[in-house]
């Protein structure tokens, strides 16, 4: 019999084993410890305590790619440089939005509110490596709660209550689709692990209730990353939720997200060799992927027009993205997957570095566009890092938002299923690309073009190291994609040897 836990399971989980320690001890110090100090002291204990912590879970897991790849907890967790890369890319988003909280966002209760943030954060890494249905449920589920208490933590906020109460009841909803499609592809498969699923679906041909889990089940993992239609409740949460909550539904869990997609297709809807039924469910899945990317494409950049508040145009402009996103998954390669994990890490550092620059400013215009209005007179420097990022949305070169975009289409023109039937939702990547172009620039308008009224303030020193590193990141990785994208290739390479078949 599989033991479990074993050494080298316990040394693979080691980030998530810190992050759970992390979680209860940052509760324990705030309320034994420094129960006494003033609240502004027990608010900076905690936070330096949360985000301090969950940077060293990115080292850790940094440090355990040299350790090839693995199987743990029965089989139901595969550990291998991918998701260990994934994992630590979720730890430094977390780590960075949680540094955006200010002593509003957390109220009365700073140590719940980074626990919550750490607890999410640790919910994200798992779905990174699970390899089973019942340990990626889980994981989502752990997250999403999370998150959906954060949102409503302005408890005398009535418009954070309601966003908190939408994004509840959509993530039920999405839950409900995903646990019923599960469940569906279990009966069928007769296991719940990736490799029994793979084998016992494909192994016949398809039955009709095969084809509904794979809907219901594509269609629930895509309210992680704000895929149409399950994106309804993004643009409220974006706006009303505190800022680091926003921030990590935007980064962090986008990225947790990707990884879970990138399994859920590349183990369990591709067989590790050709059998009966797989050409048929492949490209069921591949085409519901595709219909989800071309419809999220269109409606995030046209809702994203009518926009006047900057934190709801991200939003949109996120659903627009998610299907950016989603276009690798037509590739069924593992190019394309690596792609994919790449442009989320892409788009979640430039949406880190916007956060950033949010929490600098000053709220006196809210949420609207004016908010940028004369930021190129008072503050060049941050001026030139919001042209930076907002181009990078935009896929306009030098940035890295060009190279990932660039190399998703790539990848899905020369996938398994070839450029001809890639050619329509290209197209509409292309059409939705060149829409979304004209609301980026409204904001560069107010930025560089508007004039700067009397009593500007300057950005907030506490949130310039980010943008600094998120601008870096995205500078970076425009002039030289390969320097990340070339060992996610040659990783993904040795993990889905089936996609290329």
């Amino acid at each position: 019999m599989m033991n479990p836990l074993d050494w080298n399971t316990l040394l693979r989980l080691l980030p998530e084993i810190l992050a759970g320690l992390t979680l209860f001890s940052v509760v324990g110090v705030d309320r034994g410890l420094i129960s006494h100090w003033g609240e502004q002291a027990r608010f900076t204990v905690s936070r330096l305590f949360a985000c301090g912590a969950l940077a060293a879970c990115a080292l850790v897991s940094l440090a355990e790619i040299p350790f090839g790849s693995s199987v743990g907890l029965a089989g139901a967790a595969v550990f291998d440089p991918l998701s260990s890369f994934a994992q630590a890319a979720i730890f430094l988003l977390a780590s960075g939005s949680l540094w955006l909280t200010s002593p509003e966002d957390a109220g009365e209760h700073p140590a719940e509110f980074f626990a919550l943030g750490i607890a999410s954060a640790l919910g994200l890494s798992l779905m990174a490596s699970a390899r089973d249905l019942i340990l990626l449920f889980i994981s989502v589920e752990l997250s999403g709660l999370s998150l959906y208490a954060l949102c409503a933590f302005h408890k005398k906020s009535a418009a954070s209550a309601e966003a908190a109460l939408k994004y509840f009841t959509i993530g039920a909803v999405a839950s409900a689709f995903t646990l019923y499609g599960f469940g569906i592809l279990m009966s069928q498969a007769g296991g719940t692990r990736f490799d029994e699923i793979a084998v016992g679906l494909f192994s016949h041909p398809p039955t009709l209730w095969t084809l509904v889990g794979v809907i219901f089940s594509l269609g629930g993992m895509a309210f992680k990353i704000t895929a149409a239609p399950m994106h309804m409740a993004a643009p409220d949460v974006y706006r009303h939720a505190p800022l680091p909550v926003a921030s990590m539904i935007a980064t962090a869990s986008k990225v947790g997200a990707a990884m879970a997609l990138i399994r859920l297709v590349g183990h369990a809807l591709s067989p590790d060799v050709p059998l009966g039924g797989w050409h048929a469910v492949q490209d069921f899945w591949v085409i519901t992927a595709g219909w989800l990317a071309a419809v999220s494409m269109v409606l995030g950049n046209l809702g994203a027009l009518a926009q006047q508040g900057f934190r709801r145009l991200i939003a949109y402009s996120g659903v627009a993205h998610a299907g950016y996103m989603l276009v690798a998954l037509f590739s069924c390669t593992p190019q394309g997957y690596a792609c994919l994990l790449f442009y989320s890490v892409i788009y979640a550092a430039a949406n880190l570095g916007l956060f950033a620059l949010i929490a600098g400013r000053d709220e006196s215009e809210g949420d609207s566009l004016r908010r940028w209005q004369g930021l190129a007179t008072h503050s060049p420097a941050a001026a030139i890092a919001l042209g930076v990022f907002i181009l990078s949305l935009a896929g306009l070169p030098p940035t890295a938002g060009f190279a990932g975009k660039f190399f998703l289409f790539m990848s899905a023109a020369g996938g398994a299923l070839g450029w001809m039937q890639a050619t329509p939702l290209l197209a509409v990547g292309l059409l939705a690309s060149c829409i979304g172009f004209y609301y980026y620039l409204r904001v560069l308008k107010y930025a560089f073009v508007h004039g700067v009224e009397e009593g500007e303030a300057s950005m907030t020193v506490r949130v310039l190291p980010l943008v600094w590193i998120s601008l870096a990141v995205v500078l970076v990785l425009g002039v030289a994609p390969n320097f990340l994208l070339a060992p996610m290739a040659q990783w993904a390479a040795g993990l889905f040897p089936s996609a290329s078949l």
